[in-house]
């Protein structure tokens, strides 16, 4: 199909007769280039450039000669460039699109040969308030009574006035201050599709809600993530810790593959930590390295455990497996409880089978189970009933009572041991009562078990008796009831850690210690309810009901505070909460520290979710992560590095590019330190301090300044001198209209759509100053001192102006001088006429 591709140009043939013929040039082009020979055409006048009427007649012309592409026709529609018009050309029944704009040249010689006192809107002269309108005769002035306005949603009306309805907006939008009046069923913050909703801190993802059936929360580093795929899992929580993940793969800051925290199960928890993984209903509280892989599982904190089975725990340690149905662990190093219902305990125990309860002491070595329903304990140094210095495997201080006897080395049995019946045989006796037949104590004196000479566990009694198991040395104080020391503690002849006495401690009621060394639950005032540490070393919960899942060297001191794990981490704020990482506080009431190192949430609400040396201090300040930043005033926020958000309700975002503090100076500041640039709607602000791909408004008026107070300037001199005749110069630029390329558009370096403006090539040969070039090598227009130059270009006109004037006035003066001397001349030489003429009548007569 024949295309016409390119209109060169449209040119006037007259310009004295009112229906002036337009001469009219074109290029054809087909499927291989530029076409040759002849083509029918037919031309259209319209009154837009789509739709609209046809004016005047067709034109039509045939066999219309096309050499190379190019022909050129006359085309003759009459008087009609009365308005503007546009043109439709048909090649060989084609109509060609778009239509052509009908240039100024014929509008202009139509207007030069209208005849005189024929009505014009030239003519018209209105007065304010008043329009031109045509009364069907001709053009009148008249008042603007015909446009209606009215208002749509949001706008209100005064007069001919529209503005911004704010308290429809308010209706609308959240306010930074607060919104009064709103409806939590109705106004909420979130997506009402299947989209989910995300907070982003410091360019990254910090917080995000993924919609399903039951919509999952997930906090900390961006790396942390439900399920596979979107809708695999519902339910999930993640409260923090995990990392951003580089591109190789593995942990920023930390060098190894996979350290995100992943809920791989409907409904799983994890609470922090670094690389802990959670199945469905099951729920790991911090630490690293955990796997909470079987339903309703659990491991409170620690390194390297693994909870698959159903129902299984895990308190705490390092290197720990549940793998049994509701088997448990309770804290300690290697311990692995296989079995069903299972127990293992203390170093490298193995309950295998169904029903085990096993005690390893410190030896680097496996103790394992051989059968179901054991209860095995290997301690070195004893197991002693009634005594703690156990002088044998077993020694009982007191009375053993056994019903079937006892078995001697040799394979005999010693039987009515204490009276027929009264004792317990190896193999297990029949027809007991539990009310009656038991072992343990029937008066006041607590009841032990030893191992290889050493107590393993003791039962002291009380309304809620006291369970101390592990090595001898950990203890329970006295008057303290309903404590537990599930294991763990250190006698100082193993290796590192177990290089010196580590004994768990409780002195609170009802304290709990899962397993690991050295922890203590205790209370600040007498008969206070303890807390719990699930195990790891040296921890220790001080406060009300306070929480240690694991780690080593924590302090919970506030009531009701959780420490998931990490170390030399302390929460002493009431309710507050640290997630894990090294030397972090959270001293403020209900502060919260996610992880990292070093940092500080001292204030209630305050907030620090990770990063290094971090301090939030203001009441319900926040720092989301990054190093060395402050979120010192009231509900302020600081990020990236050593951002300061000094006062009430300021934001601060501080890039890497100085040490120095980068601080608020007023309260509700938002502001931003960023080298690299700051983008909106672009990632890549290529040079500039702020990139926006779009447009760009300020509402509420006002206007962009800069300063130019003649105090801060020097080395000042006039533009003209330096820079020569700036009119001549200004009238060097062309406005072009244009469309940037695909590819400026794709990369975001251009608008789609029709454009006017400066070619930056062009503005640089005559304004070298106002033109730069990108990374890439593309130059782009800054137009800088553009207002200065374009008074000084006035000023430049006026004075040549007035010196044109001034010669004018000169010339007239002369003009009116040598005028004066004609006529006296003429004057003159009308006398002499008259003295020649009579002159001649004398000598005739």
């Amino acid at each position: 199909m024949r295309k016409l591709l390119i209109v060169l140009s449209i040119l006037w043939l007259s310009t004295v007769v009112l229906a002036a013929p337009i001469s009219y040039q074109g290029q054809l082009q087909d499927g291989s280039g530029p076409y040759d020979g002849t083509a029918d055409m037919e031309f259209r006048l319209y009154d837009s450039l789509t739709g609209g009427s046809m004016v005047g007649a067709s034109v039509s012309k045939s066999n219309v000669p096309v050499s190379d592409g190019l022909f050129q026709v006359e085309l003759d529609f009459g008087d009609v460039y009365d308005q503007p018009l546009w043109l439709e050309v048909e090649v060989g029944g084609h109509v060609l699109s778009p239509r052509q704009p009908i240039t100024a040249a014929p509008m202009a010689v139509h207007a030069l040969n209208v005849p005189e006192g024929s009505d014009t809107l030239a003519e018209l002269d209105c007065s304010g308030g008043e329009i031109a309108k045509w009364d069907g005769d001709e053009w009148v002035c008249a008042a603007d009574e015909d446009t209606t306005y009215s208002a749509g949603d949001g706008l209100t009306l005064s007069g001919t006035t529209l503005s911004l309805d704010t308290d429809h907006v308010d209706g609308l939008y959240w306010r930074r201050g607060g919104n009064e009046g709103t409806d939590p069923a109705n106004d909420f913050i979130g997506t009402i599709d299947a989209a989910g909703f995300a907070i982003h801190v410091g360019g990254q993802l910090g917080f995000r809600l993924e919609h399903s059936q039951v919509p999952n929360v997930i906090g900390g580093g961006e790396g942390n993530k439900v399920g596979e795929g979107p809708g695999e899992v519902i339910g999930a929580t993640i409260g923090g810790g995990g990392c951003a993940v580089s591109s190789d793969g593995q942990c920023e800051g930390i060098g190894f593959e996979d350290s995100y925290n992943q809920v791989t199960g409907d409904f799983g928890t994890i609470g922090g930590g670094l690389h802990n993984r959670a199945g469905i209903e099951s729920t790991v509280g911090g630490g690293n390295i955990n796997t909470a892989s079987g339903p309703r599982a659990t491991v409170a904190g620690g390194g390297l455990n693994i909870a698959s089975g159903l129902n299984a725990a895990i308190g705490g340690g390092e290197g720990n497996e549940a793998s049994g149905l509701d088997a448990t662990v309770p804290g300690g190093s290697g311990n692995r409880a296989i079995g069903d219902y299972s127990l293992a305990a203390g170093r490298r125990a193995r309950a295998i089978d169904h029903g085990t309860f096993v005690w390893a002491d410190s030896t680097f070595a496996e103790f394992a189970s051989t059968g179901g329903d054991q209860f095995l304990v290997r301690a070195g140094g004893g197991v002693g009933i009634n005594t703690n210095d156990p002088q044998d495997a077993l020694h009982v201080d007191g009375v053993v009572r056994t019903t079937g006897g006892l078995r001697l080395p040799d394979g005999s049995l010693l039987e009515n041991l204490d009276g027929l019946g009264n004792s317990w045989q190896l193999g297990g006796n029949a027809g007991t009562d539990p009310n009656e037949d038991f072992i343990g104590t029937t008066d006041e004196t607590p009841f032990e078990i030893h191992v290889e000479g050493e107590r393993a566990l003791r039962l002291e009694p009380g309304d809620s008796p006291n369970i101390i198991a592990g090595w001898s040395g950990n203890i329970v104080d006295t008057d303290v009831m309903g404590a537990t020391i599930g294991g763990g503690g250190c006698s100082g002849v193993g290796v590192y850690p177990c290089d010196a006495e580590w004994p768990n401690q409780v002195t609170a009621n009802y304290g709990t210690i899962g397993g690991g060394i050295g922890n203590t639950v205790s209370g600040v005032f007498a008969g206070t309810v303890g807390g719990t540490v699930g195990g790891g070393w040296l921890n220790t919960a001080s406060g009300l009901a306070a929480t240690i899942g694991g780690g080593k060297w924590n302090t919970a001191s506030g009531g009701s505070t959780t420490i998931a794990g990490g170390k030399f981490n302390n929460a002493s704020g009431h309710i507050a909460t640290i997630g894990g990482g090294e030397e972090n506080t959270a001293s403020g009431s209900f502060s919260v520290v996610g992880g990292g190192i070093g940092n500080i949430a001292s204030w209630g609400l305050a907030t620090v979710g990770g990063g290094d040396g971090n301090i939030a201090s203001g009441m319900g300040s926040t720092v989301p992560g990054g190093i060395n930043n402050r979120a010192l005033g009231p509900l302020s926020f600081a990020a990236g590095e050593a951002a300061k958000a000094e006062h009430l309700g300021t934001f601060v975002w501080a890039d890497t590019t100085d040490l120095e503090y980068f601080a608020s100076t007023d309260e509700n500041q938002f502001l931003i330190r960023a080298a690299g640039g700051v983008g909106i709607n672009t990632n890549d602000p290529n040079g500039f301090d702020l990139a926006v791909d779009g447009d760009a408004a300020k509402p509420g008026g006002g206007s962009w300044s800069s300063f130019s107070d003649a105090r801060l300037k020097q080395n000042i001199q006039p533009v003209s001198e330096v820079s020569g005749s700036l009119l001549e110069r200004l009238l060097q630029l062309n406005a072009y209209k244009f469309e940037y390329t695909d590819e400026a558009v794709e990369t975001r370096l251009g608008l789609p759509g029709k454009q006017i403006g400066l070619l930056a090539q062009e503005v640089k040969d005559v304004f070298p100053e106002w033109v730069d070039t990108d990374e890439e090598g593309y130059l782009y227009v800054t137009e800088r001192g553009t207002t200065a130059i374009m008074v000084e270009a006035l000023r430049e006109l006026r004075e040549s102006h007035d010196r044109q004037m001034s010669e004018l006035r000169k010339q007239v003066a002369v003009n009116s001088q040598l005028a004066e001397r004609n006529a006296e001349l003429e004057e003159r030489l009308v006398r002499l006429e008259a003295v020649l003429l009579d002159g001649s009548q004398l000598a005739e007569n």
